[in-house]
Order: C-alpha cells, then sequence, then structure tokens
C-alpha cells in the first residue's frame, strides 16, 4: 500500500519536460546534472563543449531550452565565459541561465549578474541545490517530487512500521 501511494505521488508531480543544455566539459559532473534535470522534471539535458562551431550550431538550431547551464570552469577567460553568456542571452532570449563555478563562494540569485546569467551555483552542485534553483527560476512552472518529504511524514505517522520504505523514497536535505 505504502509504495502504491508513493509512486503514484512522484509520478503526479512530475509535470515538466523538454530540454536543456550544458555548455562543458562531459565529466561525471554534468552526467550527474543531466541523470537530475531527467530524474526530477522529465528534462533532457545536453552537454555541449563550447567551441565557434557549437556556437554556430545554437544558432542554425531553431531550439528553445528551458535552460541552459554554463560552466565557467569550461572557458579559457572569465571573458571569453562572459562573452558568450551575453551571445546566449541575445540567442536564445528568455532561456533562464544558470552558471556554475568552483570559484564562487556560495550560490547566487541576486540581480548583479542578471545581464549574463539568471543564477549561479557554486559547484560541485548537490541535487536539493538545483531543484531549489529550478524552483527559484521557474517557480510553479517546474514541479519537483519536494513534496514527498511531507508526503512521506504522513504516510509514516499512518504507517509506522513501514519506516526504512519512507527513509528509501525520501531525500536528504
Amino acid at each position: 500500500m505504502f509504495n502504491k501511494l508513493l509512486s503514484q505521488n512522484v509520478e503526479n508531480s512530475r509535470h515538466s519536460s523538454g530540454l536543456a543544455l550544458l555548455l562543458g566539459r562531459y565529466d561525471e559532473d554534468s552526467q550527474i546534472l543531466q541523470d537530475w534535470a531527467y530524474q526530477e522534471f522529465k528534462i533532457s539535458m545536453m552537454v555541449v563543449a563550447y567551441c565557434q562551431s557549437a556556437q554556430n550550431w545554437l544558432t542554425e538550431t531553431p531550439v528553445n531550452y528551458k535552460f541552459i547551464c554554463v560552466d565557467l570552469d569550461h572557458f579559457q577567460s572569465m571573458n571569453e565565459a562572459v562573452e558568450v553568456c551575453l551571445w546566449l542571452r541575445k540567442e536564445k532570449r528568455g532561456t533562464k541561465i544558470i552558471l556554475l563555478s568552483h570559484d564562487v563562494v556560495t550560490d547566487d540569485f541576486g540581480t548583479e549578474r542578471n545581464i549574463i546569467a539568471d543564477a549561479t551555483l557554486r559547484k560541485p552542485v548537490t541535487l536539493n541545490r538545483f531543484t531549489d534553483t529550478m524552483g527559484i527560476l521557474f517557480g510553479r512552472e517546474l514541479n519537483t517530487i519536494d513534496n514527498t518529504k511531507d508526503y512521506a511524514k504522513v504516510l509514516k505517522e499512518m504507517y509506522p512500521d513501514a519506516d526504512s520504505e519512507i527513509m528509501r523514497h525520501t531525500r536528504e536535505t
């Protein structure tokens, strides 16, 4: 009974779909972001190493992305990264841009960088910070399974013996 109720809640809460892009290296970090984008929002994320031919491809490909992640650590200089972000703002109007970097102190959602990005995440990114960022950037447009935690608390009260199942299906905070 518990598994059926939990799986119905999880499946009913996933309403989004679409495409996302990550400009950066295809490595373990980008693979994790790809997995989370799909698992949490049913968004397929493509990873593309930035170069002039990638920029040409983006110009010629009429795709609307839900969001674009730009890994600042992938670029040779900050000037190059800023130029790419400015170009993305112009070329992919309305697409949310998320900067990723080891060099920032903390995540940032302030307005100082709005000309180039909507948010900055410190690497390594965690699942909770990723889903929180999506919630901040998209509000209710993207629905996550965060309500699973609250739902699990209610189920735990209803089914006290289901403790191990609840812990297996809820995420760490």
